[in-house]
């Protein structure tokens, strides 16, 4: 009896921890404008340590199912890295315009090229609702900026996701549940 108990929590244990790894991953290309705060100083100085808001819309490029999504992102131009780069920081949404309602949100830092007028940077998803209710993932993008002498600079970021599914966390929550049952089985 004992035996098969233990046999049947590793095999629960095995069929529950093998599907956890699954997650959403999608790339996806961003379009809009970037707003300055009033502290700013106008073109063409490089607006350091003031907030700048990046607005516009995303869709998935890989996923049809997925967005589009209306962005936003409240950043800052910081410290220098060298005569022409500078650090980047700050938070982001993408809010689902569909009755998915697959909204995710988090943090970013990146760098930011001024010869180029090019940016990369490195996310954090720290929450999200709908498919992406786990909360968790992370995320690159590249960023190409256009200035403009009429208007505020325009942007086109292209990049990828890769979020977990929330079954996949309950999943993997459920089979360390059965590893310790595989381990109070034990004489």
């Amino acid at each position: 009896m004992r035996l098969s108990r233990r046999l049947l929590c590793l095999v629960t244990s095995v069929f529950l921890i093998a599907p956890a790894s699954a997650a959403v991953t999608f790339s996806y290309e961003n379009q809009g404008s970037v707003l300055s705060a009033a502290n700013c100083p106008p073109p063409p100085a490089l607006p350091l340590g003031c907030d700048l808001t990046a607005l516009g819309t995303a869709v998935s490029t890989s996923d049809p199912t997925l967005g589009p999504w209306d962005f936003t992102s409240v950043f800052q131009i910081g410290a220098p890295l060298s005569m022409t780069t500078f650090e980047t920081a700050g938070t982001f949404s993408f809010e689902d315009s569909t009755l998915a309602n697959n909204d995710f949100f988090g943090i970013f830092t990146g760098v930011f090229d001024a010869a180029t007028f090019q940016a990369t940077n490195s996310s954090t998803v720290t929450g999200g609702t709908g498919l992406f209710s786990s909360g968790h993932g992370f995320g690159t993008g590249f960023i190409s900026i256009f200035p403009s002498q009429s208007g505020p600079p325009t942007y086109i970021e292209r990049g990828q996701f890769r979020i977990p599914e929330p079954s996949s966390i309950v999943l993997l929550g459920l089979g360390l549940l059965a590893l310790s049952c595989v381990r109070l089985a034990r004489p």
